[in-house]
């Protein structure tokens, strides 16, 4: 048998060993990995290719150079001191850092660093294989700043996966439902935030569409952990990655509580805008014919005796026609249509001088009390039509309060700011006065509430009440630049809160005019423009029969011909304000023109922009409201002829 030689044999190992290394080293340079060796003060020994790329030094540029050589300054000391603590004691050492190339730009990397002993057991060199991450490190920190914004995000967001399961919910989500992220994570959306009060098979058109389709867009009614439900709007989508897989879902969504209800004070808003504008149109005509029944319901009681029986038919005549007036003037109130006569005062007073009144009005059962704050800031607004709101108040609460109770009329200075006026779209910012007036009676619930101020809606029996009492109230508070709300629950009673703007003004005192005892009469020569036929004639039989001189007129072009073709002097226009053609203040400036000392009445049973601005009379304006009586009529020429 031959036996191998052993120099031969020791010969084809060395070979062997030769091949392996080679194979190491061609390994190590086609890494995709940057490798570097690097003896135990940090010389860099060794590179690969991808060091070069990742570097842009190339081998001959690195080799010699310490690991300094790539340091960016965004470690701190401390940072590297416990790197070689952790490599000198013989253990391997993984972390992140930023170094710099050569063009000067940082990347990120990640790095293991194991240290090399040799045969003695002794730490000779370095051997760190590098990762470049700086594309990983970009997207996390565009992944974390938008985590961020939907974590902040005013809207709910959730993310779920294919099948419609919860993985996330942001802090407006959960704030909104009242569920923590732990009680949310992997249940179904559909089941979990959906209400049952949503169309049938809602939740399965959902997630189909948003599988099938890419997604789904609406309104629906979502639910509270407490059982309780709010609208939404819910916007759902897939979430793809770079090949079109579907990896999960997404659904945005925002609360439509607010604009829900914002959306009903508008529709109410809008309604009673459009009732207001058919009651004011109504009364103006009914006005023409309520002031020919009183007026010569009135002439025709003249010379009967007491004991005939036709002077209480036409008492009762004008009885009616008065109580038709008044109804009217209600709804002029509620459309904003009345004239009113605003002053500078205080409210305080007002209401102290009306408390006496309404002492009378309610039941002993019932208890008034006035919590009236001193310092109260002015307002501007007609005394009479305040009064009227709080005895309207006052009374509706009385009758809400059958078994007795208490009735609190509150009087305070508030600041309504931004945020209050968002939630109150017709409110504007700023100073006001608050008048408050709550019962403890049987209260409302939310249908009624939204109706409490339209004309003629009513709770009271058949014949109890006319509906307009309220309706008036909302009207007078709206021409008076204010605002009401009503606070309302069954059993718990109802609080209006009403809110006028502040002035910055003195209080008005008026001087309290002493009535004269005869009616005064006169022999100047009025012209009349009325274009309905039985009013311009009683207002021309009152005039004559009072000793005055009448031209009358039924449109703007006949009044214009009469005053041309009449010689003497024209002293007073007494004229409708809307007149067929061109309106009553544009006739008085024509005739202005040809009869500079001309006195001029407006009287209307509807006001019109013409001669005011929101029913409160322009500056130097005089005007007579339909219906008038004789004596209104009489004292109010005198009183603009012999100013």
């Amino acid at each position: 048998m031959k036996t191998e030689r052993p120099e031969r044999r020791k010969s084809g190992e060395s070979a062997e060993l030769q091949d392996l290394l080679t194979l190491q080293a061609a390994a190590l340079e086609a890494a995709a990995n940057p490798i570097v060796i690097s003896q135990l003060d940090g010389t860099l020994i060794w590179v690969n290719r991808a060091f070069e790329r990742l570097t842009g030094y190339t081998r001959a540029e690195a080799i010699g150079q310490t690991t300094r050589l790539l340091r960016s300054g965004q470690q701190s000391p401390s940072f590297y001191q416990q790197m070689w603590d952790t490599i000198l004691s013989g253990q391997v050492w993984q972390g992140e850092m930023v170094n710099r190339r050569k063009d000067g730009s940082l990347y990120h990397e990640e790095m293991t660093i194991t240290p090399v002993k040799n045969g003695a057991g002794k730490i000779t060199h370095f051997i760190a294989i590098k990762l470049d991450i700086t594309e990983r490190k970009s997207w996390e920190e565009r992944i974390c700043r938008l985590a961020q914004v939907v974590e902040n995000a005013a809207e709910m967001v959730t993310i779920g996966d294919s099948e419609g399961r919860i993985a996330f919910a942001n802090r407006a989500l959960l704030r909104a439902t009242g569920y923590s992220e732990d009680e949310l994570v992997g249940k179904f959306f559909a089941t979990s935030l959906l209400s049952h009060n949503n169309p049938p098979h809602l939740d399965e058109e959902i997630r189909r569409r948003t599988i099938s389709h890419g997604g789904w867009s609406g309104e629906c009614i979502r639910c509270r952990k407490d059982g309780s439900d709010f609208p939404i709007f819910l916007s759902t989508g897939q979430i793809k990655d770079n090949q079109g897989r579907i990896l999960g879902t997404f659904g945005i969504s925002q609360d439509l509580t607010e604009r829900k209800r914002l959306e009903e004070q508008l529709a109410v808003a809008q309604k009673m805008e459009a009732v207001g504008q058919l009651a004011g149109g109504v009364a103006h005509d009914f006005n023409n014919l309520l002031g020919v029944m009183i007026g010569y319901s009135e002439l025709l009681q003249e010379g009967l005796p007491p004991d005939d029986l036709r002077l209480r038919k036409l008492q009762q005549i004008k009885k009616a026609g008065d109580r038709a007036a008044s109804l009217t003037r209600q709804l002029l109130a509620f459309s904003r249509k009345q004239v009113i006569r605003p002053r500078v005062m205080d409210l305080n007073a007002l209401v102290s001088d009306v408390s006496k009144m309404l002492t009378r009005l309610v039941r002993e059962d019932i208890e008034l009390i006035c919590n009236l704050k001193p310092g109260l800031s002015t307002i501007k607004a007609d005394p009479t039509q305040i009064e009227q709101i709080i005895i309207n108040l006052v009374v509706n609460a009385r009758d809400a309060m059958p078994d007795g109770g208490k009735i609190i009329i509150e009087t305070a200075n508030t600041y309504l700011d931004e945020s209050y006026c968002r939630s109150h779209p017709t409110v504007k910012p700023g100073r006001h006065v608050a008048l408050v007036v709550s019962d403890t009676g049987t209260g409302m619930d939310a249908k009624t509430q939204a109706r409490i101020f339209e004309p003629f809606f009513t709770t009271k029996e058949l014949g109890k009440g006319t509906g307009l009492g309220l309706a008036t109230v909302y009207g007078i508070v709206k021409q008076s630049e204010g605002s009401i709300w009503v606070y309302s629950q069954l059993g718990k009673g109802t609080t209006f809160k009403i809110y006028f703007p502040c002035v910055d003004e003195a209080v008005q005192v008026l001087d309290s005019a002493v009535p004269r005892p005869e009616l005064p009469r006169g022999t100047e020569t009025i012209l009349v423009a009325e274009d309905a036929e039985g009013m311009r004639d009683l207002v021309s039989e009152l005039l004559i029969r009072n000793g005055y001189t009448v031209l009358t007129a039924e449109s703007s072009e006949e009044l214009l011909s009469v005053s041309d073709r009449y010689a003497a002097p024209i002293h007073l226009l007494l004229t409708d304000v809307v007149m067929p053609g061109i309106n009553g203040r544009d006739l008085a400036d024509c005739l202005k023109a040809a009869h500079p000392d001309l006195r001029i009445i407006y009287m209307s049973g509807y006001t019109s922009d013409t001669i005011v601005h929101h029913g409160v009379l322009r500056e130097g304006i005089d005007f007579i409201e339909k219906p008038f009586t004789e004596e209104s009529l009489m004292r109010k020429l005198r009183e603009v002829l012999d100013r």
